[in-house]
């Protein structure tokens, strides 16, 4: 599901119905971890002028969402002492997090006649991400690990205790513009051209963390229940991890980003109805021109200077209970009494000059780059029938220039501007076939050429790294990455039920060049970090591999039932897969994965009913395990995703005089979102987000 895909938005029209239309929704929901939420939108148009040539249409919304999911993370790594794999940290992630999305757009659009029509869009968006985050960390990699241990339990000496808040802020918009024009001639022809921009920004004006740290304690855990593992601090109620006294102050950092994105892109296609040796042939060409640039730029903070402290972490603590499950996590520690450190601290711990020794070099100079891509594409088809059979022949060539840079900062001297430029050309055929065995049934065929580009933060030579507890995980760019390309082949066949229904069964190849996976290498020379090593994860590509598989497809309305029966129907998917990817070398003993991203089942069912204004409909989706992360020395530190089921419902109720109330019940089954490493006993993350419960109401007019 990641390789070579595009949607096609197709955007409302004030000529959609042609005369003063009006529509909304409103609505609040209940989370079960965390508070409420409501969203409402409203959609106006109409049409107006001479002869009502004119129409314009303004559309508004608003979210606002609260969360506190339950998170609770291991790390794990593999001890070459002890030959075993250990825990280095446990934390206890208690999050409350408010989230905002506004949203508008307008469109002016002009149809003098059926064979002209001309429009301008445009649209905003932006989403606020207002984060607090506690956080109770278990540091085993402070101490020293003892006799006795095994590969779902241990005892460390001279272990660490961490408690920490950290306030993040994340405000993402987006603006964007589009002018077009289509016109229709009299012998059938269409021409349209459309030039469009877009700008986006994201920023996190604030990352800003306040961290105590214990004296040194003997710290053990056990995960034979791996998704509940148990961890001996908590096994005292009145236990030495919850008496602020044992505090003391770490450091205070501070983290701020920018990462902005111009898109321009201009658009022309021409179709073309044409006889061919005495065959109706539509034709269609076109050509597009795309032009990108993006900046980012990073600081980074970090202060430990005692003329920074806050003083005691118990005037700090709020009285409110962290916890997550069964984890009782001690008092959060006040937000407004910490952001009020903040502000006080920040011109101090924020201070750029060189002699403050705050600012963190290289990290806040190597973590910034630019990158420019210019796409010029043209295309050529063609789509005639043979006898039953429907034919679409064509050619797409694209040609990509890439440039990009970063800051490299040596282990002595001036930082160096790196650079990676590049060009290519890429062919793309497309043969799709459409034959009608029947009215019913229906056989389809096709041949195909894609390509998937990498995000430009991995192609281009910029490195970001983070210290702590001494250890140092770097996340640097690939200048050699490439894009994937899979050539396709897919065939399938359709029977459609009467009165209405489908059953479908379809195959798939893709044969995969270059894909891209993610590698993490444990213990690699990296001058920058205090040990000398660090654990680096980056982008590079597998030369070979491959995805194919089966998907069946059930769809129908059940009309054939008696009276009221007959409003049932159902829909049921499910997809069978077989994917690997082969790397140019080895990587802990093997050169064969499993594709990254992929896996091996997935099914959706859905049990629907739609009668007398009653719709309702319950469904629930389904994805087995997949991988996420390769490890360069270890399987058993190969990062996966657990695959996870989820049962929704959603019902409404239309009066018949444009008002209709709906309910939407989502996760009702409170599936966790798990990751592990190489086996579901290691487990890395578990995280709950609990139900949501959302009613409301439609309207149009």
């Amino acid at each position: 599901d990641s390789i070579a895909g595009a949607v096609e938005i197709k955007t409302r029209s004030p000529f959609d119905k042609r005369r003063l239309a009006v529509s909304g929704y409103a609505g609040g929901s209940y989370n079960d971890y965390g508070g409420s939420d409501t969203r409402a939108g409203a959609t106006i148009s109409n049409v107006f002028g001479p002869d009502q040539t004119f129409g314009a249409l303004l559309s508004l919304s608003y979210s606002e969402t609260n969360r506190r999911p339950d998170n609770v993370e291991n790390a794990w790594v593999y001890d070459e002492d002890s030959g075993r794999y250990l825990i280095e940290e446990t934390l206890f992630k208690d999050y409350e997090t408010k989230r905002t999305r506004q949203a508008l757009t307008g469109a002016l659009e002009w149809r003098p006649g059926d064979n002209l029509r001309a429009w301008v869009r445009g649209s905003y968006a932006k989403f606020e991400d207002d984060e607090y985050r506690d956080t109770l960390r278990f540091g085993y990699s402070d101490g020293k690990i003892q006799a006795g241990a095994t590969d779902h339990s241990a005892t460390f000496t001279g272990a660490r205790i961490y408690k920490a808040l950290r306030h993040r802020t994340q405000n993402n918009q987006i603006t964007t513009l589009n002018t077009g024009v289509e016109r229709t001639f009299g012998n059938g022809a269409v021409w349209d051209a459309a030039l469009s921009w877009a700008k986006s920004e994201q920023t996190y004006p604030h990352r800003d963390e306040l961290v105590f740290r214990s004296g040194s304690q003997t710290l053990s855990y056990d995960t034979s229940d791996h998704y509940q593992p148990t961890y001996s601090a908590f096994a005292d109620p009145n236990g030495y991890y919850l008496n602020p006294a044992n505090y003391s102050f770490r450091e205070n950092t501070f983290r701020s980003n920018a990462t902005t994105q111009e898109d321009v892109a201009f658009k022309t296609n021409y179709e073309l109805p044409a006889v061919i040796g005495g065959r109706e042939v539509t034709l269609k060409f076109g050509a597009k021109y795309s032009t990108r640039d993006v900046a980012a730029d990073e600081e980074r903070f970090r202060d430990r200077n005692a003329s920074v402290s806050p003083g005691d972490m118990g005037p700090l603590l709020s009285g409110r209970d962290s916890q997550n499950y069964d984890y009782r996590l001690g008092y959060k520690l006040d937000h407004g009494q910490v952001a009020d450190y903040f502000e006080r601290i920040r011109a101090a711990s924020t201070n750029p000059d060189p002699a403050a020794g705050v600012r963190r070099v290289p990290q806040s100079i190597t973590a910034d780059y630019t990158a420019n891509e210019d796409v010029l594409a043209a295309y050529g088809q063609a789509r005639f029938d043979v006898g039953a059979t429907n034919v679409l022949l064509g050619l797409r060539v694209e040609k990509t220039d890439f440039e990009g840079s970063a800051l490299n900062v040596p282990a002595s001297g001036d930082p160096v501007k790196v650079t990676v430029d590049r060009d290519q050309t890429d062919f793309f055929p497309n043969l799709t076939l459409r034959h009608s065995f029947s009215d019913q049934l229906v056989g389809r065929f096709a041949v195909t050429r894609a390509i998937s580009r990498p995000d430009y933060k991995d192609i281009v030579p910029r490195v970001l790294d983070t210290t702590d507890s001494g250890r140092t995980t770097v996340s640097r760019g690939n200048p050699d990455l490439k894009p994937t390309l899979s050539n396709n082949i897919d065939a399938g066949l359709e029977y459609y039920l009467r009165p209405l229904g489908v059953v479908s069964a379809n195959a798939f190849y893709k044969d995969l060049s270059n894909y891209r996976f993610t590698l993490v290498t444990d213990g690699a020379p990296y001058a920058p970090s205090p040990s000398g090593v660090a654990t680096i994860t980056e982008a590079l590509n597998a030369p070979d591999g491959h995805l194919m598989g089966i998907e069946f497809n059930w769809q129908q309305t059940f009309d054939f039932l008696p009276g009221w029966a007959s409003g049932f129907g159902v829909f049921a998917n499910y997809t069978l897969t077989d994917a690997e990817i082969k790397t140019s070398r080895t990587y802990g003993g093997r050169d064969r994965f499993t594709l990254p991203g992929q896996s091996d089942a997935t099914y959706n069912l859905a049990l629907f009913y739609e009668r007398s204004g009653l719709s309702a409909r319950v469904s629930y989706t389904h994805r087995g395990d997949y991988l996420e992360e390769i490890n360069a020395e270890n399987p058993g530190l190969d990062l996966w995703v657990e695959g996870r089921g989820q049962l929704d419902f959603t019902a409404s109720y239309d009066f018949g005089n444009g008002v209709e109330v709906f309910g939407e019940a989502k996760n009702l089954t409170d599936t966790a979102g798990v990751r592990y490493y190489g086996s579901r006993e290691r487990t890395y993350e578990y995280e709950k987000f609990g139900y949501n419960v959302f009613m409301g109401v439609r309207f149009k007019y």
